[in-house]
């Protein structure tokens, strides 16, 4: 059976440390914190365009921009000394910036409580960033007590003046009922403005929530819509979903071609799915050509990233034949690996291929998967078997023209 995704798989609440940079790009190799830069929040209260006229109004735009260039020549040491200034006289972003830093331990030692200090003091007056920033520690739970309600509230300030993380954040909370009473439709709403604004973890979310109807109604093409925008993107989850969509024909016709690159891509990025269902596509081979050589090679990266499903499969295809040498060693340690995670097909067939083996091959096979087990995957080819071209013959139980298997019957 093909693969799905779950229902809602909620993005974790933040991407990287506190919040993303303002300032137009990430500022690069400093430590991922959330600089907000004058004037430069588009979100939210912004201070007040200098008068060119005003040397006071433009000492302090100078001094800001001193403290960036200092920041991003890493001399964090003058850059903390120039936004302290700015802050002790009330800066809001001056204040932000210096929480980033004391949260990230950029130029001082890490200080949580001093962060939220600084936090704290600019979200008082109104800037997004720093509401954000204040909710994420009380997400966390880090220099404050962890309080989801507290979160929720500073989120909400933010996500009312614009900013796309909070808005995402705010909907994830009410997906899962954290600092609020659980409330899908409520959570589409803040998705659905985080996705327009281009925020790819909103749209793949908000699209999972319109496939499965879920605080909203079903609608499969605005669903296909958004994944595709996070697709492209390079949103992997998304990938496998377009993939999906492609392959059973929603939202457009069936197209397995498209299906099989957007799986492709997913695949080459790790994810799981996406590698068993290329793995049964090849070896099924009623949509493509089929290959066995191409299925073992995505059963294998999937079985290495510990998957039992993929494990059974690929023992099964050493034990018969299909798509490599025939391998009796290797057969049994895949399926001894995905019975140990308690596949109950694998310790069938992990019986039935034990009883083909000699006392020295079944120790061998052991040795092996506690190796792999140990190495978390990295040391499991000692023994795997030449690729080659064709299915064998391997006969499952004592009553071969009884229990014979296919790999679509093991999927079935």
């Amino acid at each position: 059976m093909l693969r799905r995704a779950a229902l809602i798989c909620i993005v974790p609440l933040i991407l990287g440390s506190t919040a993303a940079m303002s300032k137009e790009a990430r500022l690069p190799d400093v430590g991922g914190g959330a600089l907000t830069p004058q004037g430069t929040d588009q979100t939210g209260p912004r201070s007040e365009k200098s008068n060119s006229q005003d040397p006071m109004s433009s000492a302090l735009v100078r001094t800001m921009e001193e403290g960036f260039a200092a920041y991003e020549r890493r001399d964090f040491a003058t850059a903390l000394r120039l936004w302290r200034l700015l802050a002790d006289n009330g800066d809001m972003t001056a204040q932000n910036n210096l929480g980033v830093m004391y949260y990230n331990g950029i130029g001082v030692s890490q200080d949580f409580k001093e962060a939220v200090n600084w936090y704290r003091s600019a979200a008082v007056q109104g800037l997004p960033r720093a509401q954000y920033n204040l909710g994420m520690t009380y997400e966390r739970g880090q220099g404050v007590s962890q309080s989801f309600y507290e979160a929720v509230k500073w989120y909400r300030f933010a996500a009312a003046q614009g900013l796309t993380e909070a808005q995402y954040n705010l909907g994830a909370m009410c997906e899962r009922g954290q600092g609020v009473a659980q409330n899908s439709t409520e959570a589409v709403k803040w998705y659905r403005l985080a996705a327009a604004q281009g925020f790819v973890a909103a749209q793949y979310n908000l699209a999972m929530m319109l496939y499965d109807s879920i605080g909203a109604s079903k609608d499969f093409s605005e669903a296909a819509r958004l994944f595709l925008l996070a697709a492209t993107q390079g949103h992997v989850k998304a990938q496998f979903e377009l993939g999906g969509m492609s392959y059973e024909g929603r939202a457009f016709p069936k197209d397995v071609t498209e299906a099989m690159k957007w799986w492709r891509l997913a695949a080459e990025q790790e994810n799981v799915d996406a590698q068993n269902n290329l793995g049964l596509i090849y070896s099924e081979g009623k949509d493509v050509a089929q290959n066995f050589r191409e299925a073992a090679k995505w059963w294998r990266l999937a079985a290495a990233q510990g998957d039992a499903e993929a494990q059974k499969n690929l023992g099964v295809m050493y034990a018969d034949g299909q798509g490599m040498t025939r391998d009796f060693v290797c057969a049994h340690m895949w399926l001894n690996l995905s019975a140990a995670q308690s596949n109950a097909e694998a310790a069938r067939f992990l019986d039935d291929v034990s009883k083909l083996m000699t006392v020295q091959q079944i120790a061998e096979a052991e040795t092996i998967a506690r190796s792999c087990k140990v190495s978390n995957y990295s040391r499991c080819d000692v023994l795997d078997g030449t690729l080659g071209d064709g299915p064998g013959d391997f006969q499952w139980g004592p009553n071969p023209s009884a229990s014979q298997l296919t790999l679509e019957e093991l999927e079935e």
